[in-house]
């Protein structure tokens, strides 16, 4: 299931976005850490609610899945996976 989530388009859009202070490495160290660290059902219920949460709740939900270290890219990830979701495109 994570490769339905963690796909080439989020890397490209999160390094995209990122004005390029993100690169490959990074991202991909990053997903790997979060595979890691979360399930998966958690990231795609998260995403259905994202939208809804506040900058601080964000903030917060980033640091204890991800950590101080990726809390940025994770925001960076939710923000996309909640964009597809909303378009219908995660299920």
């Amino acid at each position: 299931m994570w490769d339905k989530i963690l796909t080439p388009e989020l890397v490209f859009w999160m390094k995209k976005v990122s004005g390029e202070t993100e690169d490959f490495d990074t991202i991909n160290a990053f997903i790997e850490h979060i595979k890691n660290r979360a399930d998966y059902k958690i990231i795609v219920v998260l995403s259905t609610q994202w939208k809804g949460y506040d900058d601080r709740k964000q903030a917060n939900i980033a640091i204890r899945i991800a950590g101080m270290y990726h809390a940025s890219r994770f925001i960076l990830m939710m923000d996309f996976l909640s964009n597809k979701f909303k378009e219908g495109k995660l299920k």
